[in-house]
């Protein structure tokens, strides 16, 4: 054979060898992407530098005055965390609007998208948000898992969203308001700051005649205890009124649970909430040291609020 037929042979060889590769290259990708759709990852656990998720709405709908999304109470655990480079962790505790039922998926619940805009707004922190949200529970039920699913896991805060299924059922205020507030004792002698969510605007919810009241007893029990709250009733209402969405934009066919644009909208503003209160030094600390700016040791996990 001729130096140049088998120079040629040799080509044909590599060019043939080459394609094989290419294939297998390609039909690899194709087989991860497909174990992925197929397998995706569970959404009980968020941690920051697992979301690639990006907002798929005009955030410009989520604006409310910033009123709405001020707290005067710090967060002093998250906050002391934050300022160290320490892990920190964050249970979402409450029923559907939790759970995320209404979202398209498991990753558009509020839990996941909050992750999501907190790893935005802290790049550098080791962020952990775990659901533990369950359709239909009630107050009650909610806090007899508080062992299991909230103190267990030693997070650093807890969004407590409640009031919506009390009302739905006819629970009475009070009954509610009591548990809210032993709820409230416990996660704090366990060293947790909390945040409540009141319930949602929705048809469903606001048919009810005590609707308006069951607002105003998470907000008015979220200030007597000096915790947070997320004013999720009075923020959606105002989407509504400024134009930002209509109720069918932002609640699905069942008039009562929340959407991909609500619940995305919804992690947005508590994210900023949470980001805010994180840097409010805690009023203890200032009657302290009222001249002085104190250092990130001054602020420890025992801070008093």
């Amino acid at each position: 054979m001729s130096r140049l037929s088998q120079s040629l042979s040799t080509a044909i060889f590599l060019a043939a060898a080459f394609g094989v590769c290419a294939f297998a290259q390609a039909a690899d990708v194709a087989t991860k992407s497909l174990e992925q759709k197929t397998h995706p990852q569970k959404t009980g656990e968020q941690k920051s530098g697992e979301h690639k998720i990006t907002a798929r709405f005009d955030t410009s709908r989520c604006n409310v005055p910033d009123s709405l999304v001020t707290q005067d109470q710090s967060l002093p655990h998250v906050g002391f965390k934050l300022r160290n480079d320490l892990p920190i962790k964050i249970i979402a505790i409450g029923s559907s609007s939790t759970q995320g039922h209404g979202a398209s998926s498991p990753s558009h619940a509020y839990p996941a998208r909050l992750a999501v805009e907190l790893s935005e707004l802290w790049p550098r922190a080791q962020l952990t948000v775990i659901n533990r949200g369950v359709g239909g529970d009630r107050t009650a039920q909610m806090m007899a898992r508080f062992e299991r699913d909230v103190l267990a896991e030693k997070p650093d805060l807890v969004i407590w969203q409640v009031g919506t299924n009390d009302s739905l059922a006819g629970d009475t205020i009070d009954s509610m308001r009591e548990l809210i507030l032993e709820g409230i004792d416990t996660l704090e002698m366990a060293g947790i700051d909390v945040i409540l969510m009141s319930p949602q605007y929705a048809p469903r919810f606001n048919e009810r005649d005590d609707h308006l009241l069951r607002v105003e007893a998470v907000r008015g029990t979220a200030h007597e205890k000096h915790v947070g709250v997320f004013r999720r009733f009075e923020i959606m209402q105002n989407w509504v009124a400024r134009d930002n969405m209509s109720v069918a934009m932002m609640i699905s066919k069942d008039g009562l649970h929340m959407n991909d644009l609500s619940y995305g909208c919804t992690a947005q503003l508590l994210a900023r909430q949470i980001a805010a209160a994180s840097s409010v030094i805690p009023s203890a600390v200032q009657a302290i040291a009222p001249q002085a700016t104190p250092s990130a040791a001054a602020i420890g996990p025992n801070t008093l609020r």
